[in-house]
């Protein structure tokens, strides 16, 4: 079987060349460096977005490998190819004005910004504020930020050596009536000067993350007709006279933003790799550093209390990966292609259990590297604090969770739980079935929803359980490891789970024990083999000080030198 990890979330596409992993693995120490890495990228005829758009596998490789070297590269990278190019060739109207601004994205003469958070909104952004008024006499939008707290609140505009051109998320009013909101098409500044009623204020650092961040308001801004990205949502003619394509503003909005839907995919695999290249850094120092033991002089991983946790880890790292590659394989090649409804709750719960799992899974790195952990070049303390951007992205896991879980309240989850699988692994599917029914029945009536919110987010975790591991069993006959890999995941999350599982009488304490001591069995007897997955990622450009091959020469020699480690 091949290692799902390595195909999506893949350390070294074979697309990429080595100059351009290179360029890529350049070390960025700031916002600046990270604006002329991106722009030497953007120049790059093989990383053109129509190409790109056209292969999804493709543009999830380019953000993984972005992600393990820098996260901010990653973010830009999201911002300008899925959001701000995504947005445009999905709903913009064929005119000059969008032709030649797209042109300009498309062949790295600009650099793509996403609008739509703001200082007052941001998972409630239905409600921003921001107002594109149409005025028919003129055929021109008046752009505005009427308030304070419609600001916009969005990384990636500050003043950069190439233009940049926005995607702005703004309430269209028409004869003064709320349409809905909708995307404009609009440049914000070229080189230091922004256009006429566009001010940008920088804001603070983020530890660890070398993105810009900016505050972006509007004041008058006239744009052309052209500039309202509609195509799919409303039809307003150039006189003003509007046909909604009995459409509600709801289904605008969501049509409009389905661009941050897809995001979720690209967060989900930035967090899998970024969590998949920690667990390889901690391996590779764990099996050099040694310790004490009653033997003696042993290497980290002799001691079970830390290879199985590690083994744990990984085994959540690889049943995720293989659930992102099984639902992008099942939607096809087209970055474009909308969501349908089921995959995209789907979608919305893998982003939330995978970022979530990353961040737990990186903390543990870590800590299991000592005060390694904590500096830089070891990597894994800035792919924490960027994963933390990940689970904020494309809407906040706990908002999305609980979107899902209302969604899944009415429909049945993707998949089925009774696929062909050993009788001990039914066991622990129908386990976890019925937990979900339970917990369903108990919270059927709408009106307790909200006072029962943290029902539904448990809904919603152990929806994601059950659909990883149903997506796993598409892998599991073809090596024993691979069901071992399953049946430890399992396990894992239903001890992790025992109070619901209890609560609602879908098991009982003595069953959960057994289940406990089947999972040390398991890892007893798998663990190192589960670890040797690890082996199969590609690291040469990805080389830390405690995974090279003598941690205690790099920092020894340098001492020797009088360098810097």
């Amino acid at each position: 079987m091949r290692n799902p990890a390595t195909d999506l979330i893949a350390l070294r596409p074979d697309w990429l060349d080595e100059r351009l992993l290179a360029l890529i693995a350049r070390p960025i120490e700031n916002s600046e460096e990270a604006k002329r890495t991106f722009t030497e990228l953007l120049a790059q005829p093989s990383l053109q977005g129509d190409a790109l758009l056209a292969d999804l596998p493709k543009l999830l490789r380019f953000h993984t490998t972005c992600a393990i070297h820098d996260g901010a590269l990653a973010s830009m990278i999201s911002i300008h190819y899925n959001l701000c190019m995504g947005s445009i060739k999905s709903m913009g109207n064929d005119s000059d004005y969008v032709r030649s601004l797209y042109k300009q994205l498309n062949e790295g003469n600009a650099i793509g910004v996403y609008l739509a958070t703001e200082l007052g909104y941001g998972s409630n952004l239905f409600s921003l504020e921001t107002e594109a008024r149409y005025c028919p006499e003129r055929q021109v939008f008046v752009l505005d930020s009427p308030s304070r707290q419609s600001y916009k609140f969005m990384p990636n505009s500050t003043h950069s050596p190439l233009p940049k051109i926005a995607v702005v998320m703004a309430r269209l009013m028409v004869n003064d009536k709320f349409i809905g909101i909708l995307p404009f098409l609009v440049p914000l500044h070229a080189g230091d000067m922004a256009y006429p009623g566009v001010r940008i204020t920088a804001l603070g650092h983020k530890p660890g993350m070398h993105l810009d961040n900016a505050m972006t308001s509007f004041e008058n801004v006239e744009l052309p007709y052209e500039a309202l990205l509609q195509r799919g949502t409303i039809e307003l003619d150039r006189d003003g006279q509007l046909r909604t394509l009995d459409t509600t503003r709801s289904q605008r909005f969501m049509r409009s933003i389905e661009r941050v839907q897809s995001g979720k995919l690209c967060m989900a695999s930035c967090a899998l790799a970024v969590a998949m290249a920690g667990l390889h850094i901690n391996y590779t120092y764990a099996q050099k550093r040694q310790t004490f033991s009653p033997a003696g002089p042993v290497n980290l991983l002799a001691h079970p209390t830390y290879r199985h946790p590690l083994a744990i880890d990984v085994v959540t790292n690889l049943v995720h990966a293989a659930w992102l590659e099984q639902i992008v394989a099942g939607h096809g090649k087209d970055a474009l292609k909308p969501l349908a409804p089921d995959v995209l709750n789907e979608v919305a719960i893998l982003k939330a259990v995978s970022t979530w799992a990353s961040q737990d899974i990186l903390v543990r790195c870590r800590e299991r590297c000592g005060a390694q952990g904590m500096f830089a070049a070891n990597k894994i303390i800035g792919y924490l604090l960027n994963n933390n951007g990940a689970i904020t992205a494309e809407g906040e896991n706990l908002v999305i969770m609980l979107k899902a879980a209302a969604y899944y309240m009415k429909h049945a989850a993707p998949a089925s739980a009774h696929a062909v699988t050993g009788k001990k692994r039914q066991r622990l599917l129908e386990h976890l079935d019925t937990c979900i029914d339970l917990l369903r029945s108990g919270i059927a009536d709408k009106r307790d929803r909200f006072l029962k919110s943290e029902d539904m987010l448990l809904l919603a975790k152990l929806l994601g359980v059950r659909i990883a591991s149903v997506r796993y069993l598409a892998h599991v006959n073809e090596s024993p490891l691979d069901g071992v890999i399953l049946d430890v995941f399992l396990l894992s999350q239903l001890e992790q789970h025992a109070v619901a599982l209890v609560r609602t009488q879908a098991a009982s304490s003595r069953q959960i024990r057994s289940w406990a001591n089947r999972k040390q069995a398991l890892l007893v007897q798998h663990a190192p083999l589960i670890l040797e997955r690890l082996k199969r990622m590609d690291m040469r450009m990805l080389e830390a000080p405690i995974s090279s091959d003598s941690y205690i020469e790099h920092y020894a020699s340098r001492h020797h030198d009088g360098q810097a480690a």
